[in-house]
C-alpha cells in the first residue's frame, strides 16, 4: 500500500511538471483596467504549446487610427531566445528573451545591440483568469515609459 501511494505521488508530481503553462490560451486586453498606450483599441495575445516543446505567441493589436500590427514568435517552453516570424519591420539588432520564473510567470527582456532597453513582467492570477503585464524601459526611439496591461482569459 505504501509503495502504491509513493508511486501515485511520483506520477502526480511528474504530471504537474508536464502540465501546460497557465499562459497557454487566448488573452484579450481589458482596456479600461490597463494603463498603457492609449492609442490601442484592441489587443489580443494567443499562446499555444507546440509539439516541438516551443511556445508560440500570436499577438494582434488594433490601433484607434485603424492600423493593425500582428507579430508571431516562438521560444522554448522552459524559456530562451524568442524567434520572430511575423511583424512590422524594425530597425537594429533586436534580441528578445523569454525567461520562465515559474509556470504562469514570465519576464520578456528586449535587447538592442547587446543592451537591454525594456522588459515586460507577465504573471497569471491564481485562478488562471487574469494576466497582468508590467512594462518598463525605453522605446527604440529612446523615450522612457512605464505601464501595465490587464488581460482576461477568453
Amino acid at each position: 500500500m505504501r509503495k502504491a501511494m509513493l508511486l501515485l505521488a511520483v506520477f502526480g508530481l511528474a504530471r504537474s511538471l508536464w502540465a501546460a503553462d497557465p499562459i497557454i490560451g487566448t488573452w484579450k486586453r481589458n482596456i479600461s483596467e490597463s494603463k498603457a498606450d492609449a492609442s490601442i483599441k484592441e489587443h489580443v495575445e494567443i499562446y499555444r504549446e507546440l509539439d516541438s516543446g516551443q511556445i508560440e505567441l500570436t499577438l494582434t493589436i488594433n490601433y484607434s487610427n485603424g492600423f493593425q500590427a500582428r507579430w508571431k514568435y516562438t521560444w522554448p517552453a522552459q524559456g530562451g531566445v524568442a524567434k520572430r516570424f511575423q511583424g512590422p519591420p524594425r530597425e537594429g539588432n533586436i534580441l528578445e528573451i523569454e525567461t520562465l520564473i515559474s509556470p504562469g510567470e514570465w519576464i520578456l527582456t528586449r535587447m538592442q545591440d547587446g543592451k537591454q532597453y525594456n522588459s515586460i513582467y507577465k504573471i497569471i492570477s491564481k485562478d488562471g483568469k487574469t494576466m497582468r503585464q508590467t512594462a518598463s524601459g525605453k522605446s527604440l526611439r529612446g523615450s522612457s515609459y512605464e505601464g501595465f496591461s490587464v488581460f482576461d482569459k477568453q
